[in-house]
């Protein structure tokens, strides 16, 4: 019944190097001394002064040692309860401390509740014990019969298959004993005759299940929502200086929530619930609020392993600042593609703005966010072209407006041996072409006298390394080549070649996620404000 795994006669050993054992069985006994052996490498016991002889002694087995660690001895109250608390549920098994047998009066009364209820007019006793302390296992744990002092079947749950709360996986079912004191069983013909159980299929029994199973329910209530509570309160205290800042009717919902899952889900243990708790309150302040629960709830198990996986792998933080930069990127790409579309687009507006923060669809060598579109340079150029400044040139100082297209100019600086800022070590020039234009050396030479002009204005120096592109639609026959001289290379390129280039740039990205809710969202509204610029209003079209 107990002691199956022999773990039990080491405890000897809490109170000196060695313990005496003494065992009988039918007449005969059996005496050995069981100390620590030294050398561990054969076996750790070492056993001698075995010796064999007959005896009238009443059969069983007796360990016992003299008690040279005084420290290891525990109060006799404090034993009485611990025993009395844990064991006392099989009435064959007597505990005996100073020769003094434990009953219930050894059990204290905050963790012995008792009731009495009543069976066709006969007492039934109920008594719900908390061993304070949950055991690995429900083995020694549940429903103990007791009939006329013995006991029937075994100690289990069974009975109470359909409370959840002792299920005999939660933690509730591996710290209470229930007993069951019910004598008028035996006398209404319940008792099996070998005493295993009870004549379950008799009416009868069902009746006594009708009375007792509320009864039993409404006992084990009052010690678990106790322990709920005070589980409740804990967490709470725990969290009281983060939920300071929430207001009162965030604050009351907060408790009743943590009330509401400490009794439905009795297994949830405390670490478990304050951070479940510290979410709840994170999010309460939060500008969203419960969304993010709402959102979580539609996703699938391996959803929220991936999700689990991303927050383990790279952080909130640092996914933000990943997938922000892709967005842009992604979002980038859409409009470029929308815009390719319309004939005669408006430059100035539609594309040239594209390019403050994409010039990484060029090449990875235009990555630095250092590059900035250089104003002073568009003021320096201005004097080459005999018209007067158009509406649309004040408004955009940083730009070059032309009659056949927008010209951009972004700097990288250059810096002197004490690091501070001397002239441009870089200068890219982007000219947008209006689509049905064709490109060719006209334009590729545009580019060129710009770059003779800003030489000769000492706004760039013959060590400035000069990228220009010629962005349009269509490229004349034979004239798709790049023009070098010294440090300066100006390339004619196609718009679809660029998105091309960008595309591939973002590894395939955009045709993987284009139908992800944000992209079709941009999508969606740039194609509706471009349909009613350039649909209803033709005429404001550049």
């Amino acid at each position: 019944m107990f002691g199956k795994n022999g773990k039990g006669r080491f405890s000897a050993f809490c109170f000196n190097d060695f313990y005496q054992v003494v065992s009988v069985k039918d007449g005969n006994e059996f005496s050995a001394q069981v100390s620590r052996s030294i050398n561990t490498d054969k076996s750790p016991l070492q056993i001698s002064g075995e010796a064999h002889k007959k005896t009238k002694k009443e059969a069983g087995i007796k360990i016992s040692t003299p008690i040279k660690y005084i420290e290891h001895i525990v109060e006799i109250e404090e034993l009485r309860k611990e025993l009395s608390a844990r064991f006392i549920s099989r009435p064959s098994f007597k505990i005996f401390v100073n020769k003094e047998q434990l009953n219930f009066n050894d059990i204290p009364s905050d963790c012995l509740i008792s009731k009495e209820i009543f069976f066709k007019e006969k007492k039934v006793i109920l008594r719900l014990i908390d061993t304070d302390k949950a055991d690995i296992s429900t083995k020694q744990r549940g429903v103990a019969w007791w009939v006329h002092g013995r006991l029937v079947g075994g100690i289990n749950w069974s009975f109470l298959k359909n409370f959840d709360a002792f299920d005999q996986r939660k933690s509730a079912a591996k710290k209470y004993n229930l007993i069951i004191e019910a004598d008028c069983l035996h006398s209404l013909n319940l008792v099996l005759p070998d005493w295993s159980g009870f004549d379950v299929q008799s009416e009868l029994w069902s009746e006594f299940e009708d009375v007792m199973i509320p009864a039993i329910k409404d006992l084990m209530d009052e010690p678990l929502e106790k322990e709920s509570k005070l589980k409740a309160n804990k967490v709470l205290g725990k969290v009281r200086s983060e939920s300071r800042d929430l207001g009162s009717s965030a604050r009351t919902k907060l408790i009743s929530f943590v009330d509401e899952v400490v009794k439905d889900c009795p297994s949830l243990n405390e670490s478990t619930l304050f951070h479940l708790v510290n979410i709840l309150i994170n999010l309460e302040k939060s500008s969203n609020k419960f969304n993010l629960l709402q959102k979580l709830s539609t996703y699938k198990e391996h959803d929220l392993d991936d999700l689990y996986s991303i927050l383990n792998d790279w952080g909130i933080d640092m996914a933000k600042v990943v997938l922000d930069e892709i967005q842009g990127r992604l979002k980038t790409i859409a409009e470029f593609k929308l815009k390719m579309d319309i004939s005669e687009i408006d430059e100035v507006h539609e594309l040239q703005v594209l390019f403050n923060n994409s010039l990484w669809m060029f090449g990875p060598q235009f990555e630095s966010i250092e590059y900035t579109s250089n104003k002073g340079m568009t003021h320096a150029l201005k004097h080459l072209f005999k018209q007067p400044d158009s509406k649309g040139s004040r408004n955009r100082p940083d730009y070059l407006i032309l009659p056949d297209g927008t010209v951009g100019f972004y700097s990288l600086p250059a810096y002197n041996d004490e690091f501070e800022v001397n002239g441009v070590s870089h200068l890219i020039i982007i000219d947008l072409k209006t689509t049905d234009l064709k490109l060719g050396t006209k334009e590729v030479n545009q580019v060129w006298k710009y770059v003779i002009e800003l030489r000769e204005k000492g706004a760039i120096t013959e060590n400035t390394a000069v990228q220009g592109f010629v962005l349009g639609d269509c490229i004349l026959p034979f004239e798709n080549d790049p023009m070098e001289r010294g440090n300066v290379k100006i390339t004619p390129m196609l718009y679809r070649d660029l998105i091309i280039r960008s595309e591939k740039r973002m590894l395939g990205l955009f045709n993987k996620v284009k139908e992800a809710p944000l992209i079709q969202e941009h999508i969606q509204k740039e194609q509706s404000r471009l349909e009613e610029i350039y649909n209803m209003n033709p005429e404001l079209a550049y």
